[in-house]
């Protein structure tokens, strides 16, 4: 009887290792697929804030592109207006025969008078 007893005894500290190795093993999983999971928020984070840097690089260089295209216009706009005022007072100022030359000379560049 002692001898059963001790053998039952056995069996059941066997089954109550196998349980707490199981339990061990699902705290085990449990934990991993956690980090997993975690590693994978953090990634994702980081690739949204990559993306949002991304488009505010792009954004300020967009930015500075148009100002710079702003900038340029406005220079050749200054540019065209000092020349049209330029042709202006000579054409006013020109005699006739003058005048005749600047006409010949447009004309044969292919340009317009202003």
């Amino acid at each position: 009887m002692l001898r059963e007893k001790r053998k039952h005894d056995r069996g059941t500290d066997e089954l109550g290792e196998l349980v707490a190795a199981e339990e061990r093993l699902r705290a085990r999983r449990e934990a991993t697929h956690q980090r997993a999971a975690e590693i994978v928020k953090r990634a994702r984070a980081e690739a949204d804030r990559a993306e949002r840097d991304a488009e505010h690089a792009l954004q300020d260089e967009l930015q500075r592109l148009s100002a710079t295209v702003d900038q340029w216009r406005r220079a050749e706009e200054g540019k065209l207006a000092e020349r049209a005022r330029a042709t202006e007072e000579r054409l006013r100022d020109a005699p006739e025969d003058e005048l005749a030359r600047l006409v010949v000379e447009w004309a044969l560049r292919g340009e317009v008078p202003p």
